[in-house]
């Protein structure tokens, strides 16, 4: 039997809240696990935001493991702080293992400087050479929060030829919404979108279809880049600051 029933659903935010506070009042463990089993990551991180710090050190046991590390990505720097704060080496290791380069910089970036020499050296290789990349940008800048693991190809490739690379590499996930488009020289030309990879001619080009890229200096002010976002109707996502490190000098 389901632990919710229909008359108890939230339909809001506000309504999430109440019901989580509820089971939280009467210690109902399963139902607590199977609701944060149920939330997106953001949704989480939202979530734990929401409440004081002693309610939610209570609602961070009931998180599923294998996605603390992508929660802590996303939820407020002190609250990320306060949870690394009492962490050992091992646990910050496992916590960051698999992550993605942005995620495990956010997290590495507030545990001390032991901690974080020591989960360098169990990081592979190519994340760790970008995580160290994002922590040489000061934290004001655009190029602290870009995105490493962009999907690039070259102009003039077919987007068969492309739907194929993406697939044997498994280099789509649920954020990706562009493809890059570079010169020889890596140096960015356009963007093509997801839809157009697959509703267009498989035996056309990627230069048939890509759009011209919006880009960000990496050495800009976030606060500078959100206005200018705002100014052309831009999100202030990951792909619009992903741009930055095409554009930086």
């Amino acid at each position: 039997m389901d632990s919710m029933r229909d008359d108890e659903k939230y339909t809001n935010a506000e309504e999430q809240l109440l019901y989580l506070q509820k089971l939280l009042d009467e210690e109902d463990t399963s139902a607590l696990k199977e609701l944060f089993t149920e939330l997106d990551i953001l949704s989480i991180a939202r979530t734990l935001e929401s409440f004081p710090a002693k309610t939610r050190d209570m609602l961070w046991e009931y998180i599923p493991e294998e996605i603390i590390g992508e929660v802590l990505a996303e939820v407020d720097e002190g609250i990320r702080a306060d949870y690394v704060e009492d962490l050992s080496a091992s646990d910050v290791e496992q916590i960051v293992k698999g992550l993605d380069a942005q995620d495990a910089a956010e997290v590495l970036d507030v545990a001390d400087k032991a901690i974080k020499t020591s989960v360098y050296a169990s990081l592979d290789q190519n994340i760790r050479a970008q995580v160290e990349n994002l922590h040489a940008y000061e934290e004001d800048v655009v190029g602290r929060y870009m995105d490493p693991e962009t999907v690039n190809v070259k102009q003039g490739v077919s987007l068969e030829a492309v739907q194929r690379y993406i697939r044997i590499h498994h280099l789509l996930d649920e954020e990706s919404q562009q493809i890059m488009i570079t010169d020889k020289d890596k140096r960015l030309l356009g963007t093509l979108t997801l839809i157009d990879l697959i509703k267009q001619p498989q035996e056309t080009v990627v230069d048939d279809y890509m759009d011209d890229p919006f880009t960000l200096n990496d050495q800009m002010k976030v606060s500078d880049a959100a206005v200018l976002l705002r100014s052309k109707e831009l999100p202030l996502c990951r792909y619009a600051i992903a741009m930055g490190y095409w554009s930086g000098s």
